[in-house]
């Protein structure tokens, strides 16, 4: 929690500008938006889409390597 206090002849405005930088740099503002918003999880499909593709990429990468157009051996 940022706690800030008002000085002795401070303005209403310089104290609140104080608050937004502590409140800045302790990081919660940036915390608390990216707890907003809900990201959802991949449908099985698209999981299924992407590793069926990670696997066309690998045996492409195979087979280059393979005929020796490309020097790096692709990992598995």
């Amino acid at each position: 929690m940022v706690k800030v206090i008002k000085k002795k002849q401070e303005t209403n405005i310089s104290l609140l500008k104080r608050f937004s930088r502590q409140m800045k740099q302790s990081g919660r503002l940036l915390k608390f938006k990216k707890s907003r918003v809900k990201t959802r999880r991949k449908s099985k499909v698209k999981k299924k889409a992407a590793v069926l593709k990670k696997i066309g990429r690998l045996e492409k990468m195979k087979k280059l390597y393979k005929m020796g157009k490309i020097d790096k051996k692709p990992q598995e």
